[in-house]
């Protein structure tokens, strides 16, 4: 008597194996997928929250002007993810502490810009500072 697996039961595994991996990767990498916008997300907050500090120490050098195309808010003040990171207002990725990369294409966000501007809408006075990262 020969001990082993017969070909049917070796056909009848593959096929089961196939089947659990075709409903398995499919969520394995959408989670990874999900995981890394995520960390973009965590990543644009950091920035703008930087940016929100950057333009209170820089208040001084900040245009106020009223912004024509919404006139309840000033211009646009711009600053670099790069000179945010240069000036200790946020820091680089664990691996390069001078560049931040985006986690779902690993490309570069130091080049990247944050629009910082007032709200001006119940005055210079009362003015809440909104920052968004353009390009994103």
């Amino acid at each position: 008597m020969k001990k082993g697996f017969t070909l049917i039961e070796m056909l009848i595994t593959v096929v089961l194996i196939g089947i659990v991996s075709a409903l398995v990767i499919p969520n394995i990498i959408s989670t990874k997928e999900d995981a890394l916008k995520r960390d973009l997300d965590i990543k644009v907050k950091n920035i703008e929250s930087a940016s929100y500090e950057w333009a209170n120490d820089n208040l001084e050098h900040l245009k106020l002007d009223v912004d024509s195309n919404n006139r309840n808010y000033t211009v646009c003040n711009y600053v670099y993810v790069d000179e945010l990171i240069s000036k200790g207002y946020i820091v680089g990725d664990k691996n390069n502490k001078t560049i931040l990369k985006n986690p779902v294409n690993n490309e570069e966000l130091n080049n990247y810009k944050v629009c910082v501007r007032y709200d001006i809408s119940k005055g210079f006075s009362n003015r809440i500072m909104e920052a968004n990262l353009e390009g994103i």
